[in-house]
């Protein structure tokens, strides 16, 4: 007899358990969406960090920041990856030119979204400048 009077408060015990974990799930609670977003940030983290690893062997003459960084962006569903880097005398004909250049890279489509290239500090032509550069940086990389 006590079994069957203890089953209606098992049942409703399970059910608000059933409750709890769905709705977790199916309305985005706060919980869910930062655990969601902290692993996006994880993945990204990876991601980028294997896109500067190629590119530091591809371009092994470059001076590379120490601080790259790197970015979910929910606005564009994708990971992004910022650095920049310098070299002196890339160029024959002035040796002593320094160029720079800072980017910013979509990981997953492997294109630059925004960047600026300089020569002894003055922009080339087309490339933004520095400030308009940072700009759209901080925007991309939600800052």
């Amino acid at each position: 007899m006590r079994r069957v009077e203890a089953l209606p408060g098992l049942i409703a015990i399970a059910a608000a358990c059933v409750l709890s974990v769905s709705c977790d799930k199916t309305s985005g609670s706060a919980p869910g969406r930062e655990r969601e977003e902290l692993a996006l940030k994880a993945a990204c983290a990876e991601a980028g960090k294997k896109a500067r690893k190629e590119w530091l062997e591809q371009y092994h003459g470059e001076h590379f920041s120490d601080s790259p960084e790197y970015a979910y962006s929910a606005s564009l569903k994708t990971c992004l990856y910022a650095d920049s880097y310098d070299d002196t005398g890339g160029n024959p004909l002035y040796p002593t030119t320094v160029r720079e250049v800072a980017f910013v890279l979509d990981v997953y489509s492997n294109k630059i979204l925004v960047e600026y290239t300089a020569y002894d500090g003055k922009p080339l032509p087309g490339s933004p400048s520095r400030d308009e550069f940072d700009k759209k940086k901080a925007a991309l990389m939600g800052k």
